[in-house]
């Protein structure tokens, strides 16, 4: 049996590119409440 086993790069990569995403679609939705006119 022999499991050829890569480095864990895609975690190291996709750990912060998946927080990185949650929060630019945060900021990107609070700037824009915050450019609509209030009503």
């Amino acid at each position: 049996m022999l499991e050829h086993r890569q480095p864990e790069a895609a975690d190291v990569i996709l750990g912060p590119l998946i927080v990185f995403e949650t929060l630019a679609g945060l900021l990107y939705t609070f700037l824009l409440r915050q450019s609509l006119p209030r009503c």
